[in-house]
């Protein structure tokens, strides 16, 4: 799991970067804010995730576990919030794509494990 996360991230900072050159500085803050939203709630849940494993209880985990998916949630909820109430600047598209690359970039992860 803990590969994932990273891989996340890397893909977060790549486009990031993106951003930060095609649109300039408002463009990567939208871009980091928006990637950020997804990214940190993921990594929460992983460091959470992780611990369950290792303490081996079987009887709690199905609640912890849905617990730890319940605070990732309600984190990237706030964490999406609080950057649009605190960056009055922010700019949509790369805010949004941002949030959405980092949604879904498991998937390339996966097309390059894959093969």
């Amino acid at each position: 799991m803990a590969r994932i996360v990273v891989w996340q991230l890397v893909v977060a900072l790549v486009y990031v970067a993106l951003a930060v050159v095609i649109g300039g500085e408002v463009a990567g803050i939208s871009a980091l804010l928006g990637t950020a939203s997804c990214v940190v709630p993921n990594m929460l849940f992983m460091l959470g995730y992780n611990r369950l494993v290792e303490s081996g209880s079987g009887q709690a985990s199905l609640g912890v576990f849905l617990g730890l998916e319940l605070a990732k949630v309600i984190l990237t909820i706030v964490l999406m919030v609080a950057s649009v109430w605190y960056y009055r600047e922010v700019s949509w598209v790369y805010f949004l794509l941002g949030l959405a690359i980092a949604l879904k970039s498991y998937i390339l992860f996966l097309l390059k494990n894959r093969s």
